[in-house]
């Protein structure tokens, strides 16, 4: 039972920490960096605006039960995993302070590129712990993906 407590504990904390970071960047979205967002030129398969929060509360909720199925299983090494597991949620963080309250088209490619690579990074080790953790992070690493694609369309059309 306590264990069972300790788990859901476990994994309450890490939802909690990755809506917090989407949270976190929402506030940096004030009504002036979504007008020069909605002022960009943008490629002709961007998706509506309102998509968008709501797939990445989704994505934040996976990658959220995806650390709790590598820290649940607690394979030699896990840590590591982890650890890559925190690196790409620091980019993740980072990014739309840059990209929207900087408004750094350029500085926002970087950081989500770094973070594509973080996520096909603990993809990978996630896969050595859990296969279905994996496979949630694969559907983050696909977003990220479009995600990074559309940045870089952004960044080329704008400058």
């Amino acid at each position: 039972m306590l264990k069972t407590l300790h788990s859901l504990s476990m994994l309450l904390f890490l939802v909690l920490l990755c809506l917090a970071i989407g949270q976190l960047g929402a506030f940096f979205m004030t009504d002036t960096s979504m007008n020069w967002y909605y002022s960009l030129q943008k490629p002709v398969w961007t998706l509506p605006n309102f998509v968008f929060p709501l797939v990445w509360t989704i994505l934040y909720v996976l990658m959220s039960f995806s650390a709790w199925l590598v820290w649940r299983a607690k394979k030699p090494h896990y840590q590591i995993a982890l650890d890559f597991w925190c690196i790409q949620l620091f980019f993740n963080a980072l990014w739309t302070p840059v990209f929207f309250s900087q408004q750094n088209l350029l500085y926002g490619l970087i950081i989500i590129d770094l973070l594509w690579i973080s996520i096909l990074i603990t993809t990978i080790f996630f896969f050595k712990h859990s296969k279905p953790a994996a496979f949630l992070m694969l559907l983050y690493f696909l977003c990220a993906t479009y995600a990074v694609a559309l940045n870089f369309m952004i960044w080329q059309m704008n400058t």
